[in-house]
């Protein structure tokens, strides 16, 4: 029986605590979809008509929260020398899973460090228009949701490769 040691958001905490447990949880959900693959499987040809496949997933995750938390909170000019546009990437035949998924957990603690400057109600640091400034609660919620449905697309790009499933 496997042992589940993902974060379990607190069940009484204050709104920004509570929403980075549930953020925190869903990354390490990725994580754990993540053990055990070897490389040689994490780059199929295509695994969906879209072409998504476990490497594209990864880059996906890290872009956006250099976009999100890196970007836009923090006004920090942000370079990405894989990412050639909206949903492009050109990656490298040496990176290998291992080595996204410690580029995306660094991102996730620089994240973590950034979210830590500021309160919820705090407007982004940068966007192309005042109406369209988002506040960290708003960053945040966005976040949770876009990685739970990174978590779903896990499951079937997993489950495609070699039948894995699970939580």
């Amino acid at each position: 029986m496997t042992i589940d040691t993902r974060t379990t958001p607190p069940f009484r905490a204050d709104e920004k605590s509570t929403l980075l447990g549930f953020l925190q949880h869903h990354r390490e959900t990725l994580l754990m979809k993540c053990k055990g693959l070897t490389d040689d499987r994490s780059r199929p040809d295509q695994l969906s008509p879209t072409g998504r496949c476990w490497v594209w997933s990864n880059t996906w995750r890290t872009v956006r929260r250099y976009q999100w938390f890196q970007g836009v909170m923090d006004d920090r000019i942000v370079d990405i020398p894989w990412h050639k546009g909206e949903n492009e990437f050109d990656l490298e035949p040496e990176e290998t899973s291992d080595s996204l998924l410690a580029f995306y957990a660094a991102e996730c603690a620089i994240s973590d460090e950034i979210v830590a400057q500021y309160q919820m109600d705090d407007l982004a640091q940068w966007y192309p228009s005042e109406e369209a400034r988002r506040s960290l609660r708003w960053i945040v919620t966005h976040m949770i949701r876009e990685t739970a449905r990174h978590c779903g697309h896990a499951d079937i790009i997993r489950e495609a490769i070699d039948g894995a499933t699970g939580e």
